[in-house]
């Protein structure tokens, strides 16, 4: 027997073929690899040692099929015998990729080959479930195959990048192989099956295809095994694991191959478009500590299985809820110009006043005339950050942490509202200034920012707010010039200094 099945291990016990070579010399086709075909495979035959077309009912189509995983990195090859001249009627699908074993099926997701049809070509389609759907992608040359015996070996291969390349080869003496074209194509990256499928009309037709030498393998030996290379978290249901390359999805998709510290298996795997990235759902939610995540049994696309590292930790803090003045406003560089010794640009600063880390995700800092939305950051408790349009970002890179906002709401120079609104649109802090707080007709032209005294302090407006008597014009990323610690507990004698 020469025909051969690499097969792996796969779930639930089950076997699922890398690569495959056939060429029925054995005689049979039930095992070593096992196909399954319409009318329980009684459509195809083998004779000859070469599978043969057996059915003889007019205007039908029939199937065989058997598992095959490869769809990136890939090769097929195999070798046909029409003997009669194709037509819209009569033609051959050989599937090289498919999610379903049935070919006959209305729903279908992969690519095929097509042998015939009106143009007598050899073309590659691709197919996103009924058959209407179906889309040339390669275009072959018309009338390669418009004999009435045509003998051919075809040729595909497909790189881990989705390139397509389809060849066909005129069996004759010193022929050789002609390039019907090249695309690239990521819609389908996993498959579950390879097969034949054959339309025919008439009695003309019955019992004339016959097919051989079917071989799927590597594009590219890889010998070296993917590894876990990140894990982050999505929410408290949800990690991202990253792995060191495109992964076989079926062995991935195994639930009891990953493992939580504290919280066990993942109720669910879930693709992404990344081929090296999955989504596990969490059987209960994380709460503030530090987890491993360990992998096990899974592989890449070539087969190899996980080394090491194939385990991680990762951290989760609880998300708190901000409260009102959880978060402030501690300074404001509305009117940069004249330059005194900061960078030319805008910038709001913002201090935690809290004990909490608050996570700042789908924040919103707004003016009247406009809205800013922070992205995934957070600010620790008691602790800074400098916040500006995301083009200036650089330029505050050194005093600071530093958060980009796009779009920035420009502040006005003699007065603008802010506001800083949580994800759940409550207001958490507001400010209406005027540039008559700066206390200084000179400062006020320009160049300097507007600090508050004390963010604890219980007094709002202008008389927690002065001008910075920093030289530089502000205290960008440290603590304000004119902070008073206690500032609304001191015993001002100025009648009206201080209004609480």
């Amino acid at each position: 027997m020469k025909n051969y099945l690499i097969i792996i291990l796969l779930l639930y016990g089950g076997v699922s073929r890398a690569q495959l070579s056939e060429d029925f010399t054995d005689g049979e086709f039930l095992s070593n690899p096992a196909w399954t075909g319409s009318n329980a495979g009684s459509d195809f035959i083998v004779t000859g040692n070469r599978l043969r077309s057996n059915s003889t009912l007019a205007s039908s189509n029939f199937y065989l099929s058997t598992a095959s995983n490869l769809a990136l990195n890939s090769k097929w090859e195999f070798w046909l015998n029409f003997q009669f001249s194709t037509s819209g009627s009569n033609y051959s699908d050989i599937y090289l990729v498919s999610d379903k074993e049935d070919l006959r099926s209305n729903l279908i997701n992969g690519y095929f080959v097509r042998i015939g049809n009106s143009e007598d070509e050899v073309s590659l389609y691709k197919r996103s479930g009924p058959p209407g759907s179906s889309i040339r992608i390669i275009d072959g040359v018309n009338g390669s195959i418009a004999s009435t015996n045509n003998t051919i070996r075809i040729k595909v291969s497909r790189t881990s990048a989705g390139l397509f390349t389809l060849e066909r080869e005129t069996v004759t003496s010193g022929s050789s192989y002609i390039k019907e074209g090249t695309v690239t194509d990521l819609t389908f990256t996993s498959s579950s099956y390879f097969g034949v499928y054959v339309q025919q009309s008439t009695s003309s037709f019955f019992q004339k295809h016959f097919f051989d030498d079917f071989k799927i393998g590597y594009l590219v030996s890889d010998t070296i095994p993917p590894v876990l290379s990140a894990v982050s978290v999505i929410d408290s249901n949800t990690l991202e694991v990253t792995f060191s390359e495109a992964m076989d999805s079926l062995s991935v998709k195994i639930n009891n191959n990953f493992s939580i510290s504290n919280i066990g298996q993942p109720t669910q795997v879930l693709s992404t478009t990344d081929q090296a990235k999955y989504r596990l759902k969490l059987s209960k939610s994380l709460s503030t500590g530090t987890f491993v995540l360990s992998v096990n049994n899974t592989k890449d696309q070539s087969g190899n299985l996980i080394g090491n590292p194939k385990s991680a930790s990762f951290n989760f803090i609880t998300p708190y809820t901000a409260k009102l003045k959880d978060l402030v406003i501690n300074e404001v560089f509305a009117d940069p110009s004249p330059q005194i010794d900061l960078p030319s640009v805008e910038f709001v600063e913002l201090v935690n006043t809290s004990n909490e880390t608050i996570s700042l995700k789908n924040w919103k800092f707004t003016d009247q005339t406009s809205s800013g939305t922070f992205g995934s950051a957070s600010i620790l408790p008691h602790s800074l950050l400098i916040i500006c349009a995301k083009s200036d970002t650089a330029e505050y890179l050194k005093f600071g942490k530093v958060l980009g906002i796009s779009p920035w709401p420009s502040l006005n120079n003699s007065g603008d509202e802010l506001k800083l609104i949580s994800p759940d649109n409550v207001i958490i802090d507001a400010l209406s200034y005027t540039d008559n707080w700066y206390q200084s007709s000179t400062k006020r032209t320009g160049g300097w920012s507007l600090e508050r005294i004390d963010p604890l302090t219980k007094c709002e407006g202008q008389f927690n707010w002065t001008a910075s008597r920093d030289s530089s014009g502000g205290t960008p990323g440290r603590q304000n010039s004119v902070y008073i610690s206690g500032y609304d507990l001191l015993a001002l004698k100025a009648d009206s200094l201080m209004q609480i």
